[in-house]
């Protein structure tokens, strides 16, 4: 499996290279946030610390807005026994295994660094007792960056359910799905309020992004059936807005344009603020001009994006690491944090997400393939 597919295989495919550099985008928000919580990093006096949480919104939505989007694309097909198997199939190959690695590696070294009588605070990528690592794999439990695998393994659940009813809605006018959608949205926006403030493995305080990219999703599919676009000068202008807006939740940014009271409102209403950010790029990205969409489609971001799982647990693990066994700071922490994550999720992709993806999505084929 190519690390990124050429702009011509992802346009076959009906993909929208753009996303993935969305992905990484958002892995490098998490990263800048982690690097200024650690001191290391601070532009013209400006910290990221406390932005992270916007760039896993931002993964929610995507995933939530992808599946949906392909759900609609196979139509009653998804709904087969084959369809289901295959959509579970490939859910579980794009998470599970490296979720997997990484929880069994701080169970054994925990264990191992406590047999040599050494500090199991110093376990990589962070300790992990048994009865945490089982409370992990019932997604109960989450630790350092792993608080939400269990939100969106969840979610997986439930978006082919939700993604049918926005396709019933759908078929009663695109008014009444489009109003209906938004309803809910509210109503999960105001449930949500101040979610950003924990890091909960529950899905409901995080649903309200969910439910945005799904019906994102239903809406793209839709648009790309009929062959309704919007004007690409619509979509380029709420990308801009969308930029504009991502950037304004960075706290220590909205602190020094608008006070405290502005950014704390921000903090209430940023699971819903994120998913309106994201809706708007995505838009851009899939209909925008083409010179705005160039960044996010550039060789490095796309490459990124394909990355980006590992990118995002695998961070954690080697800052933690740095900070505890080096005195590193700035620069060279820096350095020494992008050059062992990025050799981490190269060589995890390479020998374990892009080997299981591949060999999942031959049995998925097989599975929906057509019987006589």
């Amino acid at each position: 499996m190519p690390l990124i597919l050429s702009r011509a295989a992802a346009a076959k495919r009906n993909d929208i290279p753009g996303l993935d550099g969305l992905r990484a985008l958002a892995a490098g928000i998490v990263v800048l946030s982690h690097m200024s919580n650690a001191k290391w990093l601070s532009l013209g006096g400006l910290s990221f610390a406390g932005w992270g949480k916007t760039g896993v919104f931002l993964f929610f939505f995507l995933s939530a807005f992808l599946l949906s989007r392909i759900q609609i694309g196979q139509g009653a097909g998804f709904w087969t026994p084959g369809g289901m198997a295959a959509y579970g199939l490939r859910r579980l190959a794009r998470i599970v295994p490296l979720y997997l690695l990484y929880l069994t590696l701080a169970l054994v070294t925990t264990w191992a660094l406590q047999a040599s009588g050494q500090r199991a605070t110093a376990a990589f990528p962070f300790p992990l007792w048994w009865q945490e690592y089982l409370g992990h794999l019932a997604l109960r439990d989450g630790k350092s960056v792993t608080w939400s695998v269990p939100v969106e393994l969840k979610y997986y659940v439930l978006l082919p359910v939700v993604t049918l009813g926005f396709d019933l809605l759908r078929r009663l006018g695109l008014g009444v799905m489009v109003g209906i959608g938004l309803a809910g949205f509210g109503v999960l926006a105001v449930l949500s309020r101040d979610a950003a403030a924990s890091n909960s493995v529950a899905l409901w305080p995080y649903l309200c992004c969910f439910w945005a990219g799904s019906l994102a999703g239903v809406l793209s599919a839709t648009a790309q059936a009929s062959e309704v676009r919007p004007a690409r000068g619509v979509a380029g202008g709420g990308m801009i807005l969308g930029l504009i807006l991502l950037v304004l939740t960075i706290p220590d940014l909205s602190d020094v344009l608008f006070g405290d009271a502005v950014t704390a409102t921000l903090r209430v209403w940023l699971v819903p603020l994120a998913s309106l950010c994201a809706g708007l790029l995505v838009l851009g990205l899939e209909h925008g001009p083409r010179p705005l969409c160039a960044v996010f489609e550039a060789p490095l971001m796309r490459a990124g994006g394909a990355l980006s799982f590992g990118i995002y647990l695998w961070h954690m693990a080697v800052l933690d690491q740095i900070a505890l066994r080096t005195d590193l700071t700035g620069g060279l922490a820096i350095l020494a944090l992008l050059a062992g994550t990025l050799a981490l999720s190269l060589a995890s992709y390479l020998a374990i997400e892009a080997p299981i993806l591949r060999r999942s999505q031959r049995l998925a084929q097989h599975l929906t393939r057509a019987r006589p």
